[in-house]
């Protein structure tokens, strides 16, 4: 008989294999820059994510200018909140 389903395999900390990322956040914005790093940071970017297992990644964030200080936001009423 053949095999007609896939043994799935479950991380462990012996198969876990750790990489550094170098992100420069210049010209990119923030959420979804923000987005990507959290997926790596939780481990999903691998094939064998497993979430009670601490599959994640290193990341070093270079050249991250705070856009959003330099917006102005404003509330519901339509005045420019503080």
């Amino acid at each position: 008989m053949s095999k007609l389903y896939f043994l799935i395999q479950h991380a462990n900390e012996a198969t876990v294999q750790r990489n550094w990322y170098v992100v420069d956040g210049t010209n990119q914005t923030e959420g979804s820059m923000c987005a990507k790093i959290a997926a790596i940071l939780l481990g999903k970017n691998k094939a064998y994510y497993t979430p009670h297992v601490d599959t994640d990644d290193y990341i070093i964030m270079l050249l991250v200018e705070a856009q959003a200080a330099a917006m102005i936001w404003f509330s519901r009423a339509g005045w420019p909140d503080e």
